[in-house]
C-alpha cells in the first residue's frame, strides 16, 4: 500500500514540483542579464521565413560561455517566446510560450490589444530530459522527439550568435 501511494504521489507532481530549483536558477540568470555581453540578431539574420511581427534572437554571454538565449517572434495571431538557459554552456532549461491575440467574433478580427496564454512548455534538458506542456504544441505528434528538435534548434542559434559575435 505504501509503494502504491508513493508512486501515485510522484506521478501527481507537476513539473515545478519535480524540479523546484529551476525557477530560482532562471530568476538568478535573468537578474544578471545587464552584466552579460549580449549579441542580437533581427529578422532576416536568423529567420528563414519572415513572420508578420518580425523576430529577435538575443544571446547573453559570460566571457566565452553562453548563459541564455531569448527568441521572440511575432505572427499574425500572436507571439512566441522562448527562453533557453545554460549551465556551464550546456543547454539546461527551456521555457516556451505562445500568447495568442484575442479574437473578436463580432468584428471578425483579432484584438491586438489583448494577449491570452495559448501554450506554455517547460523542458529540462539535463541531467535527464523531462518536460510538461499546457495547450497545443508542436510536439503532439509522438513521432517528433522534443529533446532532439530543441537541441538542434539551439545549436543553430548558438552558431548564428557566435558568428555575429565574432564579426565585432
Amino acid at each position: 500500500i505504501i509503494i502504491s501511494f508513493i508512486s501515485l504521489s510522484i506521478k501527481g507532481q507537476g513539473f515545478h514540483d519535480r524540479h523546484p530549483e529551476l525557477s530560482k536558477f532562471a530568476k538568478n540568470i535573468d537578474s544578471q542579464l545587464g552584466s552579460y555581453k549580449s549579441v542580437k540578431l533581427e529578422n532576416e539574420e536568423f529567420l528563414e521565413n519572415m513572420t508578420d511581427g518580425g523576430g529577435i534572437l538575443k544571446g547573453y554571454f559570460s566571457g566565452d560561455k553562453i548563459v541564455k538565449i531569448e527568441l521572440r517572434t511575432g505572427v499574425s495571431n500572436g507571439k512566441y517566446e522562448f527562453d533557453y538557459y545554460f549551465k556551464e554552456s550546456e543547454l539546461y532549461y527551456i521555457v516556451e510560450s505562445f500568447k495568442r491575440y484575442s479574437y473578436d467574433v463580432d468584428s471578425d478580427s483579432w484584438d491586438y490589444s489583448q494577449l491570452e496564454q495559448a501554450f506554455h512548455g517547460d523542458y529540462l534538458m539535463l541531467p535527464a530530459f523531462d518536460y510538461e506542456t499546457l495547450g497545443h504544441t508542436r510536439f503532439e505528434n509522438d513521432e517528433i522527439n522534443p529533446e532532439d528538435v530543441l537541441t538542434l534548434e539551439v545549436e543553430e542559434y548558438i552558431k548564428l550568435l557566435n558568428k555575429k559575435r565574432n564579426e565585432r
